[in-house]
């Protein structure tokens, strides 16, 4: 007994001071967590893209696109450059959507290296095709300004298009504006749905006798809607529009060449060229070039068929519509905003 109890002892002190292995475990160290810097930044989002940006920086909408700039920093060059030259001393990133015209990414961008040297205030660098989860493209700079970067990226979704951003930046560390720079597109997504296509869908306004209408069209328009007394829809992108109204004015009767005789309130379009539109409501509508240009833009009008008789009318029932356009526009995207309204439909 005084054994057993003896060389219980010698165990329970010698293992205590010598656990043996595979015993009392060692605590597994836990990683902390890597803290995400843009956690506090802002995010703008639109119906084509989205990304963070620090709260420090101003965004502003400008006619291309989006900017980003550190408007307290940012002050003129000290020694003059061309006045269409807009790099600053401070932070800046440019957002811009670039339609293709029927051409790949790789073809634009390869014809920004051959255009020729002397319309070109820099030269670019050798380009590097880039790649992330929901997009693909191009990052190039200029060869005496290293620390400059362009990227071009477009969707795996939606290749009709691109987003070209810009850093524009003159920092006195320069070391630093690429980093900054890299961590804002590493936020950036596109956001367009899987079919595409973006709807709107007005409210009924009241003491108007227009119904309530939807609209499909591209994710790649950007979209400003009016709702008050009156609906006022624009569709818009790289300097073409759509504008669908509906507001209290008098109506008139569209006479084209194979219009019966009329009399009362008409517009005379006979000897106009016109294309007849049969939109997917079974509506048919006739759109013709006006004579009006503002804004060195071209404006093309609709005329919409009466049920009940054989003539043209502006307005139609559902909306006024309207097109806006280059004096000199692509056949491509003209044929993209008829496809927009055939989507077109009263609710």
């Amino acid at each position: 007994m005084l054994i057993s109890l003896v060389a219980g002892t010698y165990y329970f002190l010698v293992f205590k001071n010598n656990p043996p292995a595979g015993g009392t475990p060692s605590p597994t160290p836990v990683a902390e967590p890597t803290p995400d810097p843009t956690a506090d930044w802002k995010t703008y989002t639109s119906n084509k893209y989205s990304f963070k940006y620090p709260v420090q920086l101003n965004l502003t909408t400008t006619e291309n696109g989006i900017v980003l700039k550190d408007d307290e920093k940012s002050k003129p060059l000290p020694t003059p450059i061309p006045a269409d030259v807009h790099f600053k001393l401070g932070y800046g990133l440019s957002f811009e959507t670039v339609n293709l015209n029927n051409i790949t990414l790789k073809k634009w961008v390869d014809s920004e290296f051959e255009k020729d040297p002397s319309i070109k205030l820099f030269q670019f660098k050798e380009k590097t095709m880039i790649t992330a989860q929901n997009y693909e493209g191009w990052e190039y700079g200029y060869a005496t300004l290293q620390k400059f970067h362009i990227y071009a990226i477009q969707s795996k979704q939606d290749t009709s298009n691109f987003i070209l951003i810009t850093d524009f930046s003159v920092l006195p560390n320069l070391e630093n504006n690429n980093e900054l720079t890299q961590q804002i597109l590493s936020t950036f997504k596109f956001t367009e749905n899987s079919s595409g296509l973006e709807t709107f869908q007005s409210k009924k306004i009241e003491n108007l006798s227009y119904p309530a209408v939807s609209i499909n069209y591209p994710s790649g328009w950007n979209k400003e809607v009016e709702e008050s007394s009156r609906l006022r829809l624009t569709l818009s992108k790289n300097g073409y529009s759509i504008q669908i109204t509906q507001d209290a004015w008098g109506g008139a009767a569209c006479l084209f060449d194979d219009s019966p005789n009329f009399e009362g309130s008409s517009v005379d379009l006979r000897g106009k060229s016109y294309t007849e539109l049969k939109i997917n409501s079974g509506l048919i509508f006739r759109r013709y070039k006006t004579d009006f240009t503002t804004n060195n833009l071209a404006t093309i009008n609709f005329c919409q068929q009466e049920s009940v008789s054989p003539y043209f009318v502006t307005p139609g029932i559902i909306a006024s519509i309207q097109y806006s356009v280059p004096q000199n526009f692509n056949k491509t995207m003209l044929e993209e905003m008829d496809s927009i309204i055939k989507t077109i439909e009263a609710k």
